[in-house]
């Protein structure tokens, strides 16, 4: 279902309900995605088809597997890995005629896009360390100015931060929203006189072109605007989000499971702070209503009743009691922290980082030429560094090992030589001269606070 009259594909409101592989005219959608010759259109059209495997279905249980996350994108990467397989040996294929050719290069560059954005769309918000290639060798030492356009007494109006090339965006974003005190959603980067997009956070700053020196502006971003979510599930029951939520209330101002009318007044109290007494004719109200058993107490199914009516009934009123205990519209809390540092298993460069397979097939496009190579090489760079690759070069028996470094460093397949140099540079890298970690950055203004604290 959609919202609202804005129909572009990236902004356009929607709610999605069930696995996307079993919406009607979804088989329709991935074959215009391909075959569309406008560029325009294709974007919009793998902008839109990327959305959809960018949330678990609304209201449904994850342990599920047609709902769980992880499941709907590696549907989504097994079709472009399908893809890819099948019209790179249509493009190596020397008995193939122009037409062919032609055509597996659209779709070969297509399903590339279609990862890519899901990349880039799934890692707005961090990528859970799962650094990419290009990003693990440090780069050129450089230097960024920033510019603090946000007032405040306790950070500077502008510092210096110290850094690598191959720092990625979101790295530089958690340096410099730690400066300023905020986070990240809450600042907005500007250089060059526009805005570093989020879409951009899986960069290297290399890959942005930063220069040395360079300078940055902040100032603080408009609270984003959050879709509201469903009080109640299309089968009548209470969003299970929602019902957690509830419950939590409950437990909070019960006793051994049990509600009394001067805890249901504290209650509202929390929600409208005007002072609501136990004799208030809202709690006596609401227990003539929904203390099914009438004995001046109500359990938790008599309160997850209470607000059942009300989400029905008045649902402006419960978006306020939950807007007083800090929930957003997507019936997360605020302040919640938008990355999960640990291992995410959900996320697209997770998913083929473990799968061998698709590794090969990337570097099988890299025996081609032109476009098809150099888009896959991009997507190689920006993924993690292959565990396999990386476990063979450092368990290489150095008494026995040119056929290892024959293969390896094949002079006959270039990118297949960069790869394998870069994890050789990686391995080189002088560790203790300079980490790349974002933890242990440190700004010029907080050198100073530093020296004077010492001094002091």
């Amino acid at each position: 279902s959609a919202n609202g009259s804005n129909l572009d594909p990236r902004t356009c409101d929607f709610k999605l309900f069930t696995n996307p592989h079993n919406l009607q005219g979804y088989e329709a959608l991935w074959k215009f995605v391909l075959e569309v010759n406008d560029p325009l259109i294709a974007k919009a059209g793998v902008d839109f088809i990327t959305r959809l495997s960018l949330q678990a279905p609304e209201g449904r249980n994850e342990n599920e597997e047609d709902y769980n996350l992880r499941n709907i994108r590696e549907d989504f990467l097994k079709r472009c890995m399908g893809i890819l397989a099948k019209y790179a040996d249509i493009k190596k294929n020397t008995n193939s005629d122009a037409m062919e050719i032609q055509n597996a290069t659209k779709f070969i560059l297509r399903a590339l896009l279609l990862i890519q954005t899901l990349l880039e769309e799934t890692e707005k918000k961090g990528f859970s360390g799962l650094k990419s290639h290009s990003a693990m060798m440090r780069g050129e030492k450089m230097m960024v100015r920033v510019q603090n356009h946000i007032a405040s007494q306790v950070t500077a109006k502008s510092f210096e931060i110290h850094l690598f090339s191959n720092m990625t965006m979101w790295e530089l974003r958690t340096v410099i929203s730690n400066a300023a005190r905020l986070t990240s959603d809450q600042i907005k980067i500007i250089k060059g006189g526009g805005e570093v997009p989020e879409h951009d956070n899986n960069k290297t700053l290399a890959d942005l072109r930063f220069s040395n020196p360079d300078n940055l502006m902040i100032s603080r971003r408009a609270s984003p605007i959050v879709a509201r979510a469903i009080l109640i599930m299309p089968d009548g029951e209470i969003n299970p989000k929602a019902k957690v939520i509830f419950l939590s209330w409950f437990a909070n101002f019960s006793t051994d499971g049990l509600m009394n009318p001067a805890q249901c007044a504290a209650f509202i109290d929390s929600c409208i702070n005007d002072g609501c007494r136990a004799d208030d004719s809202r709690v006596v109200e609401t227990f003539k209503h929904h203390d099914r058993n009438q004995d001046g107490f109500m359990d938790s199914d008599d309160f997850l009743d209470f607000y059942k009516t009300a989400c029905t009934y008045k649902p402006s009123v419960v978006w306020s009691n939950l807007a007083a205990h800090h929930i957003r519209p997507d019936l997360k809390k605020e302040g919640e922290v938008e990355e999960d540092r640990s291992f995410n298993q959900s996320l697209p460069r997770a998913i083929l980082s473990e799968d061998e397979r698709s590794l090969e097939i990337f570097f099988k496009l890299l025996d081609t030429e032109g476009a098809v190579a150099t888009e896959a090489w991009k997507l190689i760079s920006n993924l993690p560094t292959n565990a396999g690759i990386l476990s063979k070069i450092l368990d290489v028996d150095c008494e026995d090992s040119s056929t290892f470094w024959n293969d390896c460093l094949d002079p006959e397949n270039p990118y297949r030589l960069l790869y394998a140099l870069q994890i050789v540079e990686f391995l080189m890298q002088d560790t203790d001269l300079f980490s790349s970690d974002p933890e242990n950055q440190t700004t010029s203004s907080e050198k100073k606070e530093n020296n004077q604290t010492n001094e002091d």
